[in-house]
């Protein structure tokens, strides 16, 4: 999103240098003026595609496995034709040995956060009503109600990407306050409660590092 806005901020500036040369009354140097202009949007057009050449996916940190280092595939529903990484094959097909091992037709699964990719994986459909529960896209009053729901429910197994506070923290710097925030940060502290087992209902059985970034698949006891 920040390079989208970027980039549409550079295009506006572009759109006026262009004009501003169409202006210059000598030819030679309104030529001159035009190319210098097209170089340098060529330079950092080509400087943000290498970016996402080598990661696809960029959010608060954290980053898509190296594209260039995805040569693996897998048979598991969904993914056949898809090339990975070693590491998100191994990630996928855990979750989804744990998966038919732990979670019935009837459990439960809670995802949190940007990782909706695991409820393909285990077949399975949110039981809130925000699925996305960052405040700048979740009411609070949705997000309170699904806080409930989860403690008072206890879903079978939760997968917990835990972003951290500082990724939190900026957000709230980006796109609100501590007031715009209060549900949400709620539900992330009972998350990591969870994950800490200061609830007691829930247990960490695997650990799932992609690329850094911490994911944590929790049972319920």
């Amino acid at each position: 999103m920040s390079l989208g806005q970027g980039a549409l901020n550079f295009g506006f500036v572009v759109a006026l240098a262009l004009f501003a040369c169409r202006k210059i009354p000598k030819p030679s140097v309104n030529f001159v003026g035009k190319i210098a202009v097209i170089s340098l949007v060529c330079v950092l057009f080509s400087t943000s595609v290498a970016v996402k050449v080598e990661h696809p996916y960029y959010w608060w940190g954290m980053n898509e496995e190296s594209y260039p280092e995805a040569n693996c595939t897998t048979d598991l529903d969904y993914f056949n034709g898809i090339v990975m990484t070693s590491d998100e094959k191994s990630v996928y097909e855990n979750f989804v040995s744990n998966v038919n091992c732990y979670l019935g037709e009837d459990d439960s699964l809670y995802c949190y956060s940007q990782v909706m990719v695991f409820y393909t994986l285990a077949n399975k459909l949110p039981v809130v009503k925000a699925p996305v529960s960052w405040f700048d896209v979740s009411r609070n009053s949705t997000i309170l109600d699904d806080l409930e729901y989860l403690q008072n429910n206890n879903p079978r197994m939760i997968v917990f990407a835990d972003h951290g506070e500082d990724v939190l923290a900026a957000h709230e710097k980006s796109f609100g306050t501590g007031e715009d925030s209060y549900a949400h940060r709620a539900l992330y502290e009972w998350l990591l409660d969870c994950k800490n087992g200061i609830c007691g209902n829930y247990s960490i059985i695997e650990t799932y590092n992609v690329d850094n970034y911490c994911i944590y698949l929790l049972l319920c006891n």
